[in-house]
């Protein structure tokens, strides 16, 4: 009989690694199994994925020696700091990133020893389910565990009939790898960036990164979503929201449409991604608008009803904005019912309106 745990993980990346760490935390006997060697000069298999390893940790140590080589061209000279003849150093620049990379991987370890994580190098399989829990095999040893957590990551997708040398035809492991800069590169497998301007310069964000500052930007303004639907309520609070986005280069428009949520009212883009709320589409908002307030409308006068069923309607078909243009009096069914002065029968037109908009964006 081999070792026997409560938790096997099998895969050392992001998610393994943090499942098998809290798995230790909370007073269980567990093992991590992870077989890939990475970049490892000893070829001994290495914690971390292929975030740590071949992902994200070195191209961002990568990216910033970039981002100083180009400062030092095209940023500095603002502050009156010029520097000739400046130039790169590709191998100490990977010589920095390999180290990176082996300090954040080393970490892990020492993360495994403080909360009782067994490594277990090799790859690992399984092999029958039996007793209370799973027979694995990890690098030609035996190994049961009650439970087993899958978290083996992914691969670069390589495309049929284009083998990949990590020379001229290169993944992302070789794309960390290059030694000289290269004169030209296609890249297939972009990912999804929008186009904005960072220092005066057009460049290319990634959704990702793009959506990440202006949630922080509104955040800043609205700490929670009961703070962020009554800014959304108040017209100037709202279009100075929108006129630092702007003035930051932030398009909620733009994000909405790379986030396929044109659907949607730019209320919902924010309260879902900034406040982790339920988005709803602007057809599914009026429903719940008018079906939510349905005693509210009939306690009303009938016509300043009709008024404020009406504002669900425009809702639908313009968003918050359709609610704050003078062409909404001129709507037909608002028009015939009276239209502002439907609503001084039940008070005054802001109040009234703010009310009807607090019990839009209520759901």
């Amino acid at each position: 009989m081999g070792k026997v745990f409560d938790v096997v993980v099998i895969g050392g990346g992001p998610a393994g690694y943090v499942a098998a760490i809290r798995a230790g935390q909370l007073g269980l006997s567990v093992a991590c199994a992870e077989g890939n060697p990475y970049a490892d000069p000893k070829g001994e298999p290495r914690l971390g994925g292929t975030c740590l390893n071949v992902g994200c940790i070195p191209s961002k140590a990568l990216l910033q020696s970039s981002e100083n080589y180009h400062l030092l061209h095209d940023g500095f000279g603002q502050h009156g700091i010029s520097v000739k003849d400046a130039t790169i150093d590709i191998a100490t620049m990977l010589g920095r990133k390999d180290k990176i990379v082996t300090q954040f991987t080393s970490g892990i370890k020492g993360l495994f020893k403080k909360n009782k994580v067994t490594f277990l190098p090799g790859h690992g399989k399984f092999v029958a389910a039996g007793g209370a829990g799973w027979q694995l095999e990890v690098g030609g040893e035996a190994v049961e565990a009650r439970h087993v957590i899958v978290a083996t990551g992914s691969n670069a997708r390589k495309l049929p009939g284009v083998p990949v040398d990590n020379e001229v035809i290169v993944d992302n492991v070789g794309a960390l790898e290059f030694k000289t800069v290269p004169k030209t590169l296609g890249i297939i497998g972009l990912g999804r960036f929008i186009p904005s301007r960072r220092d005066g310069r057009d460049v290319m964000i990634p959704v990702e990164e793009y959506r990440h500052e202006m949630i922080q930007r509104v955040l800043r303004e609205a700490g929670n979503l009961d703070e962020f639907r009554q800014l959304w309520i108040e017209s100037q609070d709202r279009r100075k929201l929108i006129e630092h986005l702007q003035g930051d280069n932030l398009s909620p428009d733009l994000l909405r449409d790379f986030e396929r949520m044109t659907d949607y009212d730019n209320y919902d883009l924010f309260a879902h991604h900034g406040y982790h709320a339920r988005a709803l589409k602007r057809p599914e908002r009026k429903v719940v608008y008018l079906t939510g307030n349905e005693a509210w409308f009939a306690s009303l006068d009938p016509k300043a009803a009709t008024v404020l069923k009406g504002l669900g309607h425009q809702f639908e078909v313009g968003g918050t904005e359709a609610l704050e243009t003078p062409t909404l009096w001129e709507v037909p069914e608002i028009k015939a019912a009276g239209g502002l002065d439907a609503l001084r029968t039940i008070g005054t037109p802001v109040a009234v309106m703010k009310d009807a908009k607090t019990r839009l964006f209520a759901a």
